[in-house]
């Protein structure tokens, strides 16, 4: 009885929040309830605030989907399973149910974790910006050049902002100047050549996103934000390019960038940040007009399983949610980052579109999944340890 007990027990990491320790007591004692408490409230509080911040749909479904297919598909009735309490209480509950049991399972496979991954953690200071740098100038490129376009638009006629549907077509002429902007900062991230500038601007362009499209660039500013200000703190990483001495000379040996440090309070902090975008990306474009993805499963004829379309789509919905919010409170990060970029490819494989829709995703989702909350770990132990660059991060979470 005493083993059954261990085995269902609440992990003592919820009782840790950013260095702060309860005392040691029983795994629901009384004294570390707090702690859950406040843990799970930081997600809690991210899947409230992605809730309140809902805005009309696009996302993924406008890169699919024409605009006609989509006010169409915005009018028509969402599935019962959307819509009534008695059908998607139980089977919400069962879903959340599993992932209460993989959080509570977690420790058990911790350390086979860490084990497995060690050779990727400590190679994650030179080979995550590497990754990043590659993700965030391929999405740079292809949308100056308008090389991915979205649903009824013509390859190379209509440079975008990053993504596929925010046309810069739409406004002044003079934000054309955007275009060359964009290329010049995937020129600068494959080269390896003021990575941290670049990155600094990257994380701005998603903000001036916000200013051009509105709330509808809510669905991608994080996940660009994120990959930015990550090469502004960790830098170029490997492969990088440097100046020939001619050059090199002439200009200044170093910026006020390079004193940044990816220490685990700023990667903690990206994690959120990253994990509240999936959670907004969830409950706005899935959960809020579920009929939106119906209609991508169905032209993708992505496999039912024999369920039906509206209930794939509530799990995947489900899951979705469920994965940001965990990201947000530290929690399975690299089985998070693995199922995503599990999910990207199998969409990519079963719809007919190209990964390089996602490049940036993936490029973070390695990042968590060699990394994975190594930042979290770390804070943990801060009476113990100094604060330590997330370039050693390796050794921290191995």
């Amino acid at each position: 009885m005493a083993r059954a007990s261990a085995w269902f027990a609440v992990p003592r990491r919820f009782t840790r929040l950013w260095g702060f320790h309860s005392p040691v007591m029983s795994d629901f004692g009384e004294a570390e309830k707090p702690f859950m408490t406040t843990k799970m409230f930081t997600a809690g509080l991210a899947g409230a605030v992605t809730l309140a911040m809902t805005a009309s749909a696009g996302a993924h479904e406008a890169w699919l989907l024409t605009p006609q297919e989509m006010i169409s598909l915005a009018a028509a009735p969402k599935p019962a399973l959307f819509t009534s309490p008695l059908l998607a209480g139980p089977l919400a509950g069962a879903l959340a149910g599993v992932v209460f049991a993989a959080v509570c399972l977690e420790p058990r496979w911790q350390a086979i974790e860490d084990r497995l991954l060690r050779p990727l953690a400590e190679r994650v200071g030179e080979f995550g910006p590497l990754l990043v740098r590659i993700g965030l100038a391929i999405m740079l490129f292809t949308a100056a050049l308008g090389l991915l376009p979205a649903a009824g638009v013509a390859v190379g006629t209509r440079p975008t902002l990053f993504v596929p549907d925010m046309q810069l077509k739409l406004f002044d002429p003079a934000w054309g100047l955007l275009v060359p902007a964009q290329l010049a900062l995937a020129a600068m991230l494959i080269t390896g050549l003021g990575v941290r500038i670049a990155g600094v601007c990257v994380a701005a362009l998603a903000v001036l996103g916000l200013h051009l499209f509105g709330e509808t660039f809510l669905a991608y500013a994080g996940h660009f934000v994120v990959p930015g200000l990550y090469l502004a703190f960790a830098g170029a990483g490997r492969f990088a390019m440097k100046l020939p001495e001619r050059l090199a000379g002439r200009v200044p040996a170093g910026s006020p960038l390079d004193r940044l440090e990816l220490t685990p309070a700023v990667y903690r902090g990206l994690m959120i940040l990253f994990g509240a975008n999936f959670a907004y990306l969830g409950i706005t474009y899935k959960l809020m007009q579920p009929t939106l993805l119906i209609a991508i499963l169905e032209h993708g004829q992505f496999p039912e399983f024999g369920l039906g379309y509206g209930l794939v789509a509530f799990v995947m919905t489900f899951v979705e949610v469920s994965a940001g919010l965990l990201l947000v409170a530290g929690i399975l990060v690299r089985p998070i980052a693995l199922f995503l970029i599990s999910a990207f490819t199998l969409f990519a494989l079963t719809l007919g579109e190209t990964p390089l829709f996602h490049a940036n995703l993936y490029a973070m989702a390695f990042v968590f999944l060699m990394a994975g909350a190594g930042a979290r770990r770390a804070a943990g132990r801060r009476d113990r340890m100094p604060l330590a660059p997330v370039g050693a991060l390796a050794e921290q979470a191995a």
